[in-house]
């Protein structure tokens, strides 16, 4: 049944609606470029994936260990001989690690594999305190040191807005933030309600290109 809204449907911000509608939003995207982008250029699906300790106080980009060591078979006897030799006189238990993740659309050049644009789609826990909200806005600023070009999607009218700066509107449901890397940290800006039309959008690419229309209402 086709929405009624005629932009973002503010019934999919519900929680046990909205994780869902965001990987919809994701493949439908990276779909759409896909079948726009100019030759030279791939879209693709990619997840940010860190680990969270229980406590939520401290996380990590995933990395891979120094150092691995492979299980041998030993027999039993071995075994006992070496726990009674190494027995520890303390026991403690680690914090248990959570694996946490969130996908995104990236643009790449076909010649190297380089990340010209990332487009992501805020989630409400980029938009609350805490740990998560810390990781995004670190990747945020990583794009920005990398020159990498940025589309920065929000269709969620409850939380904290990342930093947008002091010259948006005052008020306002939804955004989409354009950031080109030749003129960070300057950013084109598209603030829209419920009852208006989401706005077809530009997504840059390198800056002898042109760049590629997005239809947004399209993948809702």
């Amino acid at each position: 049944m086709p929405s009624l809204f005629p932009g973002m449907d503010p019934y999919l911000e519900q929680p046990d609606l909205w994780k869902e509608c965001h990987t919809a939003l994701i493949y439908l995207i990276h779909a759409q470029l896909n079948s726009r982008l100019p030759d030279g250029y791939t879209a693709s699906t990619d997840i940010h994936v860190w680990l969270q300790e229980a406590d939520a106080e401290s996380r990590r980009v995933r990395r891979e260990p120094d150092v691995f060591v492979s299980e041998v078979p030993t027999s039993s006897a071995a075994t006992a001989v070496q726990s009674k030799q190494w027995a520890a006189p303390a026991e403690i238990v680690l914090p248990v690690v959570a694996r946490r993740g969130h996908r995104y659309v990236t643009i790449r050049d076909k010649a190297d594999n380089r990340v010209i644009t990332a487009i992501e789609i805020l989630s409400p826990a980029n938009k609350a305190g805490g740990p998560d909200r810390d990781a995004y806005l670190a990747k945020r600023d990583d794009y920005f040191l990398a020159q990498v070009n940025l589309v920065e999607i929000d269709f969620l009218r409850s939380g904290v807005r990342p930093p947008l700066g002091d010259q948006t509107p005052e008020r306002f449901a939804y955004y989409i933030m354009v950031c080109r890397n030749t003129q960070f940290p300057r950013a084109a800006f598209w603030s829209f309600g419920v009852r208006d039309a989401i706005p077809e959008i530009p997504v840059p690419l390198k800056p002898e290109d042109p760049d590629c229309p997005l239809d947004l209402k399209a993948c809702l």
